[in-house]
């Protein structure tokens, strides 16, 4: 079967836009007396911007040309590029496409300098191998004629289209392709509309990846079954902190991330540097490196490829044994990280931002403060294995943890990183959590690490 080709929408799907949007719609009315309303504004989710300012004169009879509101239109919008947010997830789920090797199009009614710019400001042109606006086409959404454009060279029967408007729902359809409803508000269409083979609902982007049956397991097992494992600085820093035209680079970055975002902290992070292996032993160096430099390669995959900073993080999983079956516990990851947005994960997991603590105190405080769950009720914590997720191109440290007993899920702590706490037989996670959809790959490589050394 030959690989999808996903052509995605941006405003409502890439940029969380839409609200900024009624804005520019309302305040365009508003200077001709004219109220807008939100039922107005969800029929021109999809029309190009001449089609809406022709409508907007003659429905409101505004006192002005369509070409003259048409270049006040253009006006506001370029502001609004430049403040919209990316939707939770929507870089996430970009890169991860790209690393399975998923061609990804563009298939957007806005203007073209309103797409150019949102990109740009997201560092996600260059993941899409065809763009196509507003202004390419002569017919915009529900016409067919920009995904017809959108899909130029491929096999439709072959693409999928990820829309969260009615008008864009038809024009894909009607240019033949399969389509992915996004509604994160999961305000449904009339069931016809969708819930066919070709025409699904999703409520969050992670679950693109799995409608696609996209997911290989990138995560490498560098090694594994060692008795002892020893942790020493690097003697040297990581060269990328020599480059001053990245460091640069990260710093306005990093400026501009922490205007948008106040809880931005700019801690160090240990970072692989190398390893060896000798009778049973692991001997590993770390270095440390500011987070704004790990936050700004895990944004630009291209960069991060070729980088020689790896961070490595710290992850367990839990496993409790029952009469008949182990069991280990699952959770949701938050909509806004930027990896694994929305994928289930096991817990706990983090950063491993203390050189000065050993591993296992650090993964009890993730356990902690992730799920309310004591050492006092920890049987042992063992080490699994040292492995490496080539899509995110970060090393993790991997740590089984065997409880005493089932916490109960009332018990287990609410937070900002986890919701949906579900314990799951471990057999159904290490076979690859089918029932789950979107998994934390790393998290199917502990299942399995685990479940090759339970005791027989």
């Amino acid at each position: 079967m030959p690989a999808p080709v996903v052509v995605f929408d941006l405003d409502g799907v890439i940029a969380d836009s839409l609200s900024y949007l009624y804005q520019v719609y309302d305040r365009m009315l508003a200077r001709f007396g004219v109220r807008g309303n939100q039922q107005e504004f969800d029929r021109l989710n999809g029309p190009s911007l001449p089609e809406i300012c022709d409508y907007l004169v003659a429905h409101h009879q505004l006192p002005i040309s369509p070409d003259a509101l048409l270049k006040s239109y253009r006006t506001a919008l370029s502001h609004s590029a430049h403040e919209v947010p990316v939707m939770p997830g929507a870089v996430g789920v970009v890169q991860t496409l790209h690393f399975f090797g998923i061609e990804m199009r563009l298939a957007s009614a806005s203007p073209r300098e309103h797409v150019d710019t949102i990109l740009k400001r997201f560092s996600l042109s260059d993941y899409f191998s065809r763009i196509v606006s507003g202004d390419d086409v002569k017919q915009a959404k529900p016409n067919p004629e920009i995904y017809l454009a959108a899909t130029e060279g491929c096999d439709v029967n072959d693409c999928i289209a990820i829309e969260d408007s009615r008008h864009g729902l038809d024009s894909a359809k009607a240019a033949g392709l399969a389509t992915l409803y996004f509604t994160p508000s999961k305000t449904p269409l009339r069931p016809h509309c969708f819930r066919t083979a070709r025409h699904q609902q999703i409520s969050c982007l992670g679950d693109i990846i799995h409608a696609l049956d996209a997911r290989p397991i990138p995560v490498d097992i560098i090694t594994a079954g060692v008795k002892n494992l020893v942790i020493e600085h690097a003697s040297h820093s990581p060269p990328i902190l020599d480059d001053t035209t990245l460091a640069s680079e990260v710093n306005c970055a990093w400026q501009q991330a922490k205007h948008r975002n106040k809880q931005l902290f700019d801690a160090p992070v240990a970072c692989y540097a190398s390893h060896t292996e000798k009778q049973g032993a692991l001997d590993l160096k770390l270095c440390e490196l500011p987070y704004r430099y790990v936050w700004y390669l895990s944004t630009h995959s291209e960069k991060a490829c070729h980088s020689d900073a790896r961070p490595i993080g710290v992850s367990a999983i839990l496993r409790c044994d029952g009469p008949n079956s182990t069991h280990t516990l699952v959770a949701k990851r938050s909509a806004s990280v930027t990896q694994y947005p929305e994928h289930w994960e096991c817990a706990p997991s983090g950063t491993f931002n203390d050189l000065q603590n050993s591993p296992e105190t650090l993964i009890s405080a993730e356990l902690l403060e992730e799920t309310g769950i004591s050492k006092e009720q920890i049987v042992h914590i063992r080490f699994l294995a040292l492995s490496f997720d080539r899509a995110t191109q970060t090393f993790d440290l991997n740590y089984e943890i065997l409880l005493k007993a089932f916490p109960s899920l009332a018990q287990l702590e609410q937070n900002s990183e986890y919701t949906d706490w579900k314990w799951i037989p471990l057999s159904e996670l290490s076979n690859g959590g089918e029932a789950l959809k979107a998994i934390v790959p790393n998290s199917i490589r502990l299942a399995q690490l685990t479940t090759q050394n339970l005791p027989t």
